[in-house]
């Protein structure tokens, strides 16, 4: 019963950011807002449209070009790179690295590959945007990282929010057009936001 009510708030809530004309398109996605680079030990990203883009040809996905050198530049500082996806039930990190055209980066860069399988199966936490997805992620890291310390960075608002309302902070990527009105922190690249890591 609590999770169906669980999952109605959460289809509230995107239908919500969906269709609100308040949240319609805003301000350009600058890299300006909150954010609290000192405290981050681990950056979350997300796969596709985020990290990766699926190619019209092989139908395969490719790697924008400025997400490997971004999540390299990132795990120079001395933080955890790690991957946060949803992906099918049942599947698992070697099945997601042959849908990567360059799968690679799976194992040697990303540290660690969380899979949020949807629909989860028993006994598994549900899928994005739920903040519980996020809060396993985090298990994840270790007993010693706060939520506060882990940012999540995603293309998708609904998870955006998900990352927040379970204690981490978050970055919206928009690659293309403005950012939604109300958006606390926004960018249009990645290499932003390695600027906004290394920001002082």
């Amino acid at each position: 019963m609590m999770r169906q009510a669980r999952e109605a708030a959460w289809l509230l809530l995107i239908l919500a950011f969906s269709v609100s004309p308040g949240l319609g398109q805003g301000r350009e996605p600058d890299g300006n807002g909150l954010l609290f680079p000192d405290s981050i030990v681990a950056v979350f990203f997300d796969v596709g449209g985020t990290l990766a883009y699926r190619d019209p040809e092989t139908g395969r996905f490719a790697w924008y070009n400025d997400a490997l050198e971004s999540a390299t530049a990132i795990k120079e500082q001395g933080r955890r790179v790690g991957l946060l996806s949803n992906v099918p039930r049942g599947w698992d990190q070697a099945m997601l690295g042959r849908l990567l055209l360059e799968p690679e980066p799976l194992d040697d860069l990303f540290e660690p590959v969380v899979l949020a399988q949807a629909p989860p199966p028993p006994g598994y936490p549900p899928p994005k945007p739920d903040p519980l997805a996020f809060q396993n992620a985090l298990a994840h890291l270790g007993r010693d990282v706060a939520p506060v310390q882990v940012l999540y960075v995603g293309e998708n608002r609904a998870e955006v929010q998900g990352a927040r309302l379970a204690g981490l902070q978050a970055v919206l990527l928009v690659r293309r057009g403005r950012a939604p009105r109300g958006e606390t922190l926004a960018i249009r690249n990645l290499q932003q936001l390695v600027e906004l890591l290394s920001a002082e």
